[in-house]
C-alpha cells in the first residue's frame, strides 16, 4: 500500500454549548521511506481545507493508521508548523489539535496534543 490521505473535512462537534468547527484528516502511511514528501501533500491539505473551512475553525483532529507513529507524526509536524509561516499561523487559532493513532480495526494505540 502507498501513503494516502483518505479523509478530508471540515466537521462541527460542540464544546460548552457551542459550535466547535475543526479540520479532521484520516492519513494511511504504510511506507516511511516516502513520508517526508508525503508530509508536503499533507501539510498543502491541510491548509488548503482550513481555508475552505469558517474563519472560527479552531479545531484540527488527526488519524494515523500504518506505519507512522504519533511521535513520529508530531515530530514532522511542528518542523513543518515553524517552516511554514502560513501553517504557524493557522495552528496559532487552534485550541484543540490532536493526532490520534489506531489499527485499521479501531483500536487506539497512542495519541497525542499538536499544541
Amino acid at each position: 500500500m502507498a501513503n494516502r490521505i483518505h479523509n478530508v473535512a471540515t466537521q462541527t462537534a460542540e464544546r460548552n454549548g457551542r459550535a466547535f468547527p475543526m479540520v479532521v484528516i484520516g492519513l494511511d502511511i504504510d511506507d516511511l521511506a516516502e513520508v517526508d514528501s508525503f508530509m508536503q501533500t499533507f501539510v498543502d491539505m491541510f491548509k488548503n481545507q482550513r481555508m475552505c473551512s469558517p474563519p472560527q475553525t479552531s479545531g484540527l483532529f488527526v488519524t494515523l493508521i500504518g506505519e507512522l507513529t504519533t511521535q513520529m507524526f508530531k515530530e514532522r509536524w511542528m518542523a513543518a508548523s515553524q517552516r511554514d509561516p502560513v501553517v504557524k499561523a493557522f495552528m496559532g487559532l487552534m485550541t484543540e489539535a490532536t493526532v490520534l493513532y489506531g489499527k485499521r480495526d479501531g483500536t487506539v494505540i497512542s495519541h497525542s496534543s499538536l499544541i
